[in-house]
């Protein structure tokens, strides 16, 4: 998300829904493995490396041309984090979404 987006929630524009923003208590923990993204039955449980980063978004779009997320995700270092991996189970995502 860029800066200036930070914090803000985009409005809906030309019959567009708007972005919704979910924290982390909103979801379950997923698991550290494996890496990428993994579709399931109820779900998708997303798993991505980094060794520096303090904090994590992830960006869900209804369509690869779409400019802004349907979802933002962001995801707790507390809960969320094993070691150098970052990871969330998000319910209803099927696989093709971006």
């Amino acid at each position: 998300m860029p800066p200036a987006m930070k914090g803000k929630t985009p409005k809906a524009s030309a019959g567009k829904p708007a972005t919704e923003t979910l924290r982390a208590r909103d979801l379950t923990t997923g698991t550290s493995y494996p890496p990428g993204a993994t579709v399931a039955a109820a779900g998708a449980n997303f798993s991505l490396f980094s060794r520096s980063a303090t904090g994590v978004e992830l960006l869900l779009f209804d369509r690869v041309d779409e400019f802004s997320p349907r979802r933002i995700i962001e995801l707790d270092p507390r809960t969320q984090r094993t070691y150098h991996y970052w990871h969330v189970f998000v319910p209803g995502v099927n696989a093709g979404q971006f």
